[in-house]
């Protein structure tokens, strides 16, 4: 009987280490979270009105529970003040229907101007 009570806790111990290692490689090769659809994320962005493209768009986990998330917004020709109101848009939408909290001050939003104004923006998300 003892054998048979050591296999068993043994394949649970074994389960547990499979699914540990397995997060574990998907955090180091930086992949999108399970529980996030990262084309579902794009489409709703580029929705947005006054976005023309979405590019440089990444989605990644640091650790357990803990998300990041990289993208170039390219809006059209707007003014500058409209840029602010798609990034606070963006930052709505992410939090609500991605359920990603956004930083109060998103000190790593960046808008540069060149051909067409891009908007940078990069969250360290829980």
């Amino acid at each position: 009987m003892d054998p048979i009570i050591s296999l068993g806790i043994c394949l649970v111990i074994l389960r547990g280490a499979f699914v540990l290692v397995k997060d574990s490689v998907n955090i180091l090769l930086e992949a999108v979270p399970k529980d996030v659809d990262l084309e579902v994320v794009q489409r709703v962005l580029k929705a947005i009105p006054g976005v023309k493209d979405l590019h440089h768009v990444h989605l990644w986990t640091i650790t357990s529970g803990i998300h990041a998330l990289s993208a170039h917004v390219l809006v059209g020709d707007i003014q500058m003040s409209r840029t602010g109101e798609i990034l606070q848009e963006i930052n709505n939408l992410l939090k609500e229907k991605f359920r990603i909290p956004i930083p109060p001050s998103n000190s790593n939003a960046k808008i540069a101007r060149k051909a067409l104004p891009v908007i940078w923006i990069g969250y360290a998300l829980r």
